[in-house]
């Protein structure tokens, strides 16, 4: 699953900018959250908890 979002720019400030990918890794499930523009900025984690909308 990949999800990048664009929210309108607030107060003159920067939009965010992310993407969220999960994948199995190993047997193990990892998930990621990045800045598809900066390759030096991202969180991995192999604790991941499904989110009901």
């Amino acid at each position: 699953m990949t999800d990048a979002r664009h929210p309108e720019t607030l107060s003159g400030e920067d939009p965010v900018r992310d993407t969220y990918e999960e994948y199995d890794l190993e047997g193990t499930r990892v998930a990621m959250i990045a800045d598809p523009h900066n390759e030096h900025a991202w969180i991995q984690s192999d604790d991941a908890v499904p989110v009901t909308q």
